[in-house]
């Protein structure tokens, strides 16, 4: 009853993204928050790097597209060829008003909840449109038979964004206990444990919808995947995703070459370093190479700069003198 599988077993896998077309709603803030048919273009071209990378590293595990609506033929060819599931999930669940910035976000959530209601797979992997998988999910895929895996952002009790989700969670539940900071990017486990962390995902928005959502404006599905995690043991999966950020606010990772993650998730480059690794994909008919792809994602080279070494030799050196 534990949803785990028996050794020798062969496990059946889930690897989905999700995306969302609702008349009046903005798509992603990084986006200008425009839903126009060019920022569609982008989001697909987005999506086919995020499904087909991760299609390529683990070809024995089922990979989908959930959408409210259909997409265009051009992008449901790509996908056809490639073996990639096409399914319509009406977004029935979790919605908020329009005023909300990220209304559209929790239709992750939504389609989490059709997926492990409609579909029989042994563990489940949602991960955002903004990725590209540069390894296979072996190991995940054992870790995601226990328990709940989730990426801990790693904000402090006093950052910005965890405040905002503390406060709406201490006002909302009359409660003094804080909660961690859980990205949306990434949601593993078993059908089991999904299950029920979905059904606590309800529990909370049910929560929020009861107050007449009196939240913060910028709330997104981070906050109800928070707040429904509380009570959860989440395994990390830090050593399977790293969140880059690669513009003014620039924390980016060598984790593509050391110690090495199979996801790498860049919300910046939507419409540039995703778009190059599309163009190239679309021409050459496979990946770029992991050094062309740091590259157009504009991550950090996996090796300290020449003038930095020259320093840190030379100092070091002074301080055994």
């Amino acid at each position: 009853m534990n949803g785990r599988i028996n050794k020798g077993d062969v496990m059946k896998n889930l690897i989905f993204t999700v995306f969302a077309f609702k008349d009046g709603f903005k798509n992603s803030p990084q986006l200008g928050g425009k839903a126009d048919k060019k920022t569609i273009d982008v989001y697909m071209k987005n999506i086919c790097v995020s499904l087909i990378s991760p299609k390529l590293a683990n070809p024995r595990d089922d990979v989908m597209l959930v959408v409210n609506k259909k997409i265009e033929e051009k992008y449901k060819k790509i996908f056809d060829s490639y073996d990639i599931k096409i399914r319509i999930a009406d977004f029935l669940h979790f919605q908020f008003p329009e005023r909300f910035s990220w209304a559209l976000a929790f239709f992750k959530l939504n389609s989490l909840k059709w997926v492990v209601e409609n579909l029989n797979y042994d563990n489940y992997l949602l991960i955002d449109a903004d990725t590209i998988t540069i390894n296979n999910f072996n190991g995940l895929w054992l870790d995601a038979q226990y328990s709940l895996v989730l990426y801990n952002i790693g904000h402090s009790a006093i950052h910005r964004e965890r405040k905002y989700i503390i406060d709406d969670y201490q006002k909302l539940f009359d409660t003094n206990e804080l909660v961690q900071h859980y990205g949306g990017e990434f949601i593993a486990g078993n059908k089991k444990i999904l299950k029920e962390f979905i059904d606590k995902c309800e529990e909370v928005y049910n929560t929020i919808k009861a107050s007449n959502f009196n939240v913060a404006k910028n709330i997104g599905d981070e906050t109800i995947i928070s707040i429904a995690a509380n009570t959860y043991h989440v395994s990390s999966a830090s050593p399977y995703i790293v969140r880059n950020w690669t513009g003014n606010f620039y924390l980016a990772s060598t984790n593509y070459h050391y110690n090495k993650v199979a996801i790498l998730h860049v919300p910046n480059e939507k419409n540039v370093g995703f778009i190059k690794i599309y163009d190239y994909f679309n021409k050459n008919k496979k990946f770029p190479s992991i050094r062309k792809i740091r590259f157009y994602l504009g991550l950090p080279i996996p090796r300290r700069p020449i003038v930095s070494t020259v320093f840190y030799i030379f100092f070091r050196g002074i301080r055994k003198i």
